[in-house]
């Protein structure tokens, strides 16, 4: 069972998006990028939040 991502990662993203603000360094904005898309998975086509799949 996967779960969706939890308040930590808005955090995170947030953090590695002003890193890339500061630094320039296109590794944070890659891993803002995944981590955005990441999340938007787990949001289906009716704009609802998934919590959870099994597979």
């Amino acid at each position: 069972m996967l779960n969706s991502p939890h308040g930590w990662t808005s955090w995170k993203i947030y953090a590695a998006y002003y890193l890339y603000l500061l630094t320039g360094k296109a590794e944070y904005l890659k891993d803002t990028m995944d981590t955005m898309g990441a999340c938007a998975q787990c949001i289906d086509d009716e704009g609802v939040l998934r919590w959870a799949y099994r597979a």
